[in-house]
């Protein structure tokens, strides 16, 4: 009698054992999970702040064609990006192109409008420059 309870006693604490391995690798996949998506976010706002400093480089240095063409790139890959929008709206003002500048600036008022004081006198410069039409040339 004494033998099939010390056998039943062991079964029992196998039985714990397993599922105390259970739950510690299933635990051990989730904090992985956990981890690889946090690494994830924090890679995405690095490569944000990346493009926000390029951006403001070219635009400080004038270089709108290649402007453009970055937050172009951006935009494929991330197209509710406000600072995306943002850029764009601000390439297409000094490109001339000001129906579209509009049209980007209106984009960032969707994706964010909180950002309405910053948006607002680019809008009130766009709808004067589309007010006068196009210049004739002499």
């Amino acid at each position: 009698m004494e033998m099939s309870s010390d056998i039943e006693t062991i079964k029992w604490l196998l039985v714990a054992t397993l599922v105390g391995i259970s739950l510690i690798a299933v635990a051990s996949v989730i904090v992985a999970v956990i981890f690889v998506l946090g690494l994830s976010v924090l890679k995405e706002q690095h490569y944000g702040k990346v493009f926000q400093r390029l951006s403001e480089d070219l635009l400080s240095k004038n270089d709108i064609d290649e402007l453009v063409q970055l937050v172009e790139g951006r935009l494929e890959s991330h197209p509710q990006d406000v600072w995306a929008h943002w850029y764009m709206g601000q390439a297409k003002y000094h490109k001339g192109v000001y129906p579209e500048s509009k049209r980007s600036f209106e984009r960032v008022l969707e994706l964010e409008p909180s950002w309405y004081n910053s948006i607002d006198s680019w809008i009130d410069k766009l709808d004067e420059k589309l007010d006068e039409g196009p210049k004739l040339v002499q």
